[in-house]
């Protein structure tokens, strides 16, 4: 595949995944919008990347390569303000908790996100001239979950590239730690939180053991001191009578 073959595939997919993002909106599911917004912001950067002269078998093979490049080849060149650019950072957050945390993104943060990714893919597309470099097909609610799977779950087709690779390492690495979170749960195995919280409760334990020594010997000073000083004035009160007549 030519480079730019390879961007015309990418804008493609950008389009694709913005319709996507909309649809998943319409159908409630806030999560699989952001992830579509993301990916749209993400293969649109990538398109960019290439149609200022990158080579594909240079381009970044992971997400915050991708951002960091896109802000020199489109930021410090001032083809795009640096707000607009920090968008995709923003994305990739947002998106990252949706997939692969237990957070559930609230619509409203959703729909911000996907009014963001179709300015930014629409601005990327006039300022690096990719608006007439390919169609957009128009996509059914029957797609969305095979088009997700194309950028997320690709290892079923073997058809990854290095990013993808990449990503699906990561996600696959991510459900392994939480499964294994979860097995530790069920088996009433302490996490590593409370590990931690057990070592702070032993050694604050330890800690005020350490100091009972001194404070009883402070306390047993006092006492004599005290002691000491009801003596003397006893002392001096048997004196005193003596010297009355």
């Amino acid at each position: 595949m030519t480079d730019h073959s390879f961007s015309v595939s990418l804008v493609r997919k950008s389009e694709r995944a913005i319709q996507i993002a909309r649809l998943s909106l319409e159908n409630e599911d806030p999560d699989s919008a952001v992830n579509r917004a993301y990916y749209a912001m993400f293969n649109i950067s990538r398109a960019a990347l290439l149609n200022a002269g990158i080579p594909e078998g240079d381009l970044p093979r992971t997400h915050r390569g991708i951002s960091e490049a896109f802000r020199q080849h489109a930021v410090l060149t001032g083809k795009v303000d640096a707000e607009l650019a920090s968008a995709l950072s923003r994305a990739e957050s947002l998106r990252l908790m949706a997939d692969y945390t237990a957070t559930e993104i609230d619509a409203h943060a959703a729909t911000k996100l996907v009014e963001q990714a179709e300015n930014y893919v629409r601005t990327v597309e006039r300022v690096f001239g990719l608006q007439q470099s390919a169609g957009v097909e128009t996509v059914g609610p029957g797609e969305i979950q095979g088009e997700h799977s194309r950028d997320e779950q690709g290892a079923a087709t073997g058809n990854l590239t290095g990013t993808d690779e990449m990503e699906e390492a990561r996600r696959k690495g991510r459900e392994e730690w939480l499964k294994l979170q979860k097995q530790k749960l069920e088996s009433g195995e302490p996490t590593l939180e409370q590990k931690r919280a057990k070592a702070v409760e032993d050694w604050l334990s330890l800690r005020r053991q350490q100091n009972r020594p001194i404070k009883d010997r402070e306390e047993r000073r006092s006492a004599a001191d005290l002691g000491r000083g009801e003596q003397a004035k006893g002392s001096g009160k048997g004196s005193e009578d003596d010297l009355d007549p």
